[in-house]
């Protein structure tokens, strides 16, 4: 190899490494936050005739998940269920089209400069509902009576924001 070659190499050896670097920053998971094994909820994904984005992230360590693919009104249903081992419960349910969701009293948030939402937190749930792309978006937060709030953080209206802003990074 003469110079010219191994500063070539060089310099495609320094630009693949800062591609790299700035890919893998792009996805860091926030504090607080936690990844989940999607094998499973990949499964039932594919079963939909349309393409939804999901989490990148959770707002608690979950030790189990169910998914499941249903049809509502003639249309197809998605749904994914995290539980932690308190049996709190994170549901994100996803439709295709508009879905006009019951709301008592619902707050305007911002998801992001293009994507607003609506909030809710009543005494059942806390439920952040929002539309992207003709598809419905839902992720509502039940905490169990058996949650021991000294030992968890509970989830807030935040948490459910920082969830839906990672689905669109």
């Amino acid at each position: 190899m003469n110079g010219k070659q191994k500063c070539q190499l060089l310099w495609i050896t320094l630009v693949i490494t800062l591609l790299s670097a700035c890919g893998s920053t792009a996805q860091q998971i926030p504090e607080g936050y936690y990844a989940f094994n999607n094998g499973e909820v990949d499964m039932a994904k594919d079963q939909l005739a349309f393409e939804p984005e999901l989490p990148q992230y959770i707002p608690f360590d979950m030790v189990s998940v169910v998914s499941d693919v249903y049809r509502e009104d003639e249309r197809q249903v998605f749904d994914v269920s995290f539980y932690t081992e308190a049996n709190d419960l994170l549901s994100i349910t996803v439709v295709e089209g508009k879905e006009s969701i019951q709301s008592i009293d619902p707050i305007k948030v911002s998801i992001s400069n293009q994507i607003e939402g609506t909030y809710e937190d009543n005494q059942f749930a806390k439920r952040l509902s929002w539309q992207k792309d003709g598809i419905t978006y839902t992720i509502a937060y039940r905490e169990s009576v058996h949650s021991n709030l000294e030992d968890e953080q509970s989830v807030t209206k935040e948490h459910l924001i920082e969830v839906a802003r990672s689905f669109h990074l």
